[in-house]
């Protein structure tokens, strides 16, 4: 099995570092930001009060603060809405250029012992930020060069969506998109932004649509149409080559399903 190799360079990011750092980020975002230590990663979001996605984040703790890794389009507008938030925090906010290495398929122990996993699933292999704490690393003799589309069509297969085209901004749900199950909300913390919501809907278990792994032989384009005879019942959350994502109604899933009139099969996730 080969070691695939991705440096991701449509990310960004923000620093956010000072006496109240913790405090900060704590009291807006949706997992716990204690006890973390540096280079550890964690996935989190930042949710409207109603409780839909706004930004969907992977925070590494430093030694002078936190990095938060968000996708490189919308991070002049997480930087605003930081400091929306920050009120009379004691932290800094400013913009940070970033690249992340994304490392996925036969991992050696030596890696794997010493870098950081993908905190939203493990399947997903090591992620290494080009942050001074990694900065010693490379892996081009130990790793083959992958594209964009094959990393896409990996997170696919783990059932992982990411950003805004595939996590609609102010309209997704987390608990419908899956993310507490990728370890982005955290139900034992106390208040943030959204948290109410969130908190009650899982109590009660109301979810009424959820994200699966799909395929057919064509291609989509995020929100194409998943319908039943004339009733429209989804929509495509994300696609690569032949496989995707759908946000479906959880009572349509033996139904015969269509996408511009052409079969959609439900799949597993991947382990």
């Amino acid at each position: 099995m080969t070691l695939y190799r991705l440096e991701i360079t449509d990310r960004s990011a923000l620093q956010v570092c000072g006496p109240e750092s913790e405090t900060f980020l704590q009291s807006i975002l949706s997992n716990d930001m204690t006890g973390l230590t540096p280079g550890q990663p964690v996935f989190s979001l930042l949710l409207t009060p109603q409780g839909k996605v706004v930004f969907d984040l992977i925070i590494w703790r430093m030694e002078d603060g936190y990095i938060i890794e968000v996708e490189k389009s919308r991070s002049i507008e997480l930087e605003k809405k930081f400091k929306l938030y920050k009120l009379r925090a004691d932290v800094d906010i400013s913009l940070k250029d970033l690249s992340v290495t994304c490392l996925w398929g036969d991992i050696p122990e030596s890696l794997a012992k010493d870098l950081p996993f993908d905190p939203r699933h493990k399947g997903l292999g090591l992620r290494v930020p080009d942050l001074d704490i990694f900065a010693s690393l490379n892996f081009d003799d130990v790793s083959e060069t992958a594209t964009e589309g094959m990393y896409k069509k990996h997170r696919i297969a783990h059932k992982v969506p990411q950003g805004s085209d595939e996590i609609p901004q102010d309209q997704a749900f987390p608990l419908e998109y899956g993310l507490h199950e990728l370890t982005a909300i955290d139900f034992q913390k106390g208040c943030y932004v959204g948290q109410e919501v969130t908190s009650r809907t899982y109590r009660r278990g109301k979810i009424r649509k959820s994200l699966y792994r799909c395929a057919a032989q064509d291609i989509f384009s995020c929100q194409d149409k998943i319908m039943v005879g004339e009733r429209q019942v989804g929509e495509i959350s994300a696609w690569q080559d032949d496989e995707g994502l759908a946000l479906l109604r959880d009572d349509c899933l033996e139904e015969n399903l269509t996408v511009n009139n052409v079969k959609l099969q439900l799949m597993e996730r991947q382990d």
